[in-house]
């Protein structure tokens, strides 16, 4: 069950974040993106650091760790636009 709240955080942070930059078409807009990314990774940590239940712990981690991952994801995709 534990896991389950994990990949359920990864996947609606990345989700909501990818999300995000199509519907407000951040990807011309970096700085704010990243801001985005960072406030997510900074959220999740916190829960994960604050959270009494086990598996308000998990979401933290999803949460956390879909932050990086969506960074990941946008640096890819930034560096596919500009070196094309």
């Amino acid at each position: 069950m534990k896991l389950l709240f994990q990949l359920l955080g990864l996947v609606g942070t990345v989700v909501l974040l990818g999300l995000a930059t199509l519907l407000f078409q951040l990807i011309n807009h970096s700085w704010i993106l990243i801001l985005l990314l960072v406030s997510a990774y900074v959220i999740g940590k916190l829960l994960q650091k604050r959270a009494t239940s086990e598996y308000m712990k998990a979401l933290g981690w999803g949460i956390r760790w879909g932050g990086v991952a969506s960074f990941l994801l946008f640096m890819g995709v930034i560096s596919y636009l500009y070196i094309r």
